[in-house]
């Protein structure tokens, strides 16, 4: 056990040139990259994804996300993985058509399947660029957890596997303005949260 206090480890935790370098490099590009998305396509896509709630909750593209953190795949292809939800979302909601019993169920969700399918290809090229958006800022948010992570000091967190407990890296850090009191949390998605999704789980039933 361990308190919540950082420790003092000045002139160890200090970004060298080529890692500012690199984070500075990664928010550039997601400024450039953000200044190419279409705002109304965005609200209309952001709706589209609220129609998603309830029984098509299984295509909404957190849920697409998500599926990828589960495998442990970090998105490198924005152009791919936009055209991969359009196909994510045809199979979503064929898995609904093929649940349903009825003629006229199926009649239903095979008739949503077309409309959804048409509007979600509308968004695939401005979706190729909020993804390429988010990447860089990933990519930038890493540099910094990445080198949090290399302090020594730092108490070590770990995770139940079939074999045992095997250490990992923290679930995050939170950055604290001592100014302003703000805080903004970093969390590390591809070993938090796919620790989370594939952990083994030991909860009381």
């Amino acid at each position: 056990m361990d308190d919540a206090t950082y420790k003092d480890v000045s002139g160890k935790a200090t970004m060298t040139a080529s890692e500012t370098e690199k984070v500075t490099k990664s928010l550039s590009l997601a400024g450039s990259t953000f200044k190419r998305i279409n705002a109304p396509l965005l609200n209309k896509f952001l709706k589209l994804q609220d129609v998603f709630t309830g029984t098509l909750a299984g295509a909404q593209l957190k849920t697409y996300n998500n599926s990828k953190v589960r495998e442990g795949q970090k998105i490198t292809d924005p152009r791919g993985h936009a055209k991969g939800y359009e196909k994510w979302v045809f199979d979503a909601i064929q898995k609904q058509i093929d649940k349903v019993k009825s003629d006229k169920g199926k009649e239903k969700y095979t008739n949503l399947q077309t409309e959804y399918l048409r509007e979600v290809k509308k968004h695939t090229k401005n979706l190729e660029n909020i993804i390429a958006f988010q990447g860089h800022l990933v990519d930038a948010k890493m540099g910094v957890v990445s080198k949090l992570n290399s302090v020594k000091g730092l108490t070590d967190t770990f995770i139940k596997t079939a074999n045992g407990f095997k250490v990992t890296n923290p679930e995050g850090y939170v950055a604290i303005d001592r100014v302003s009191g703000d805080a903004v949390k970093l969390v590390d998605r591809m070993e938090f949260s796919f620790n989370n999704f594939t952990a083994i789980k030991a909860w009381d039933k």
